[in-house]
């Protein structure tokens, strides 16, 4: 079985590697890191013009090396490097919910761990005129 080793060198690079990858030569996406790399990866593949098509041929899988591996943690069960690589080689497909925000400036992120909103700021400066309600000016 053929196999295409790339070693980054960047922050961002996986995005582009990604981006630009042959889905007809490769079937599959193994980032060996913390939760940052294949977090490049899936928005490498949402940013392409085929993108529904890559992220639903491409497997994205996970052998957790870096200090935030909740992405193995939660396919696998496991941090450990060897029995995540051992899940993967067993093939056993894991569907994983997938996030998209789009900024204000038309940029698309994807997500697949968690997300956060400065909303409650917000609600909190552009309510200050509610102050008369009290705790029910946040319910």
């Amino acid at each position: 079985m053929p196999l295409t080793v790339v070693r980054t060198t960047y922050s961002g690079e996986a995005v582009t590697l990604a981006q630009d990858l042959d889905i007809s030569a490769y079937d599959i996406a193994v980032p060996c890191s913390g939760d940052g790399l294949p977090h490049e990866v899936f928005n490498g593949l949402s940013k392409r013009p085929d993108a529904t098509r890559a992220l639903s041929k491409v497997a994205v899988c996970h052998i957790p090396c870096g200090s935030g591996n909740a992405m193995s943690c939660n396919l696998y069960g496991t941090h450990r490097p060897s029995l995540a690589a051992l899940a993967i080689v067993k093939g056993v497909p894991t569907k994983l919910d997938l996030c998209s925000v789009t900024l204000q400036d038309g940029e698309r992120l994807t997500s697949f761990l968690s997300q956060a909103y400065g909303l409650i700021a917000d609600l909190d400066i552009t309510t200050e005129h509610l102050r008369w309600m009290g705790a029910a000016r946040f319910t």
